[in-house]
């Protein structure tokens, strides 16, 4: 039987590179110890909120072909974290008699295939936890927002972070008067681009050369 393995890492730092290449070498063991035949790996890495998943979608087709015959995954909310996804997932498998194991013991069909039908309650918990953990997460920033708190790293330009208080001030230089100069221009038409060079022109330092980053242009 071939076997390919499904990777998903959350974002391209080098932390996750590693982990990347941890999973592999725990997939080939995986598919050494079942005496299966190493296929390929299908993997995706995002950052963010973007996702396009081109390893997942490649996954799929190859799966339609039948290329391989076993999915090894970490963990089934890499594969699927929603209902619906995972219905069209399950229905794949079982239209092409394609195995589905996951490393951290939900799942094994090449033992009982009649856990492919649990694929959807997975599913289900996994995406229940995740809209938990974010409102979570969406209620300490409300909290933290309410009691003034700026959470972001870089302040806006005219502004600078209380680093103890963690809150805004405006600043004591001469970005605050930039920055209703720009307001007063917007209001009397004047366009992106010519405001821009307005403050170019006038020598004004951009918002990267005034929080000193080391890659500033001098340019608006």
């Amino acid at each position: 039987m071939k076997a390919v393995g499904y990777i998903r890492v959350s974002t391209d730092r080098l932390e996750q590179k590693d982990s990347l290449e941890n999973q592999k070498s725990i997939f080939l063991d995986c598919i050494k110890e079942r005496g299966f035949d190493f296929y390929d790996f299908y993997i995706d890495v995002y950052t963010g909120t973007t996702d396009k998943r081109e390893g997942f979608n490649r996954l799929i087709e190859d799966a339609k072909q039948k290329k391989f015959d076993v999915i090894i995954v970490k963990e089934l909310s890499r594969l699927a974290r929603n209902q619906e996804l995972a219905h069209h997932i399950r229905n794949l498998l079982e239209n092409h008699d394609i195995k589905l194991i996951s490393l951290e013991g939900a799942i094994d069909t090449t033992v009982d295939s009649n856990k492919n039908q649990m694929f959807g309650i997975y599913a289900w918990l996994y995406q229940q936890e995740s809209e938990n953990t974010s409102n979570r997460t969406k209620a300490v920033f409300i909290s933290k927002y309410k009691n003034g708190e700026y959470l972001s790293a870089q302040p806006p330009y005219g502004y600078e972070k209380l680093k103890k208080e963690k809150k805004l001030v405006i600043r004591k230089d001469e970005t605050p008067i930039i920055v209703r100069e720009i307001f007063n221009k917007f209001l009397d038409d004047w366009g992106y681009d010519k405001i821009a060079r307005w403050l170019t022109n006038e020598g004004y330092k951009t918002p990267a050369q005034i929080v000193s980053k080391k890659n500033a242009g001098e340019f608006w």
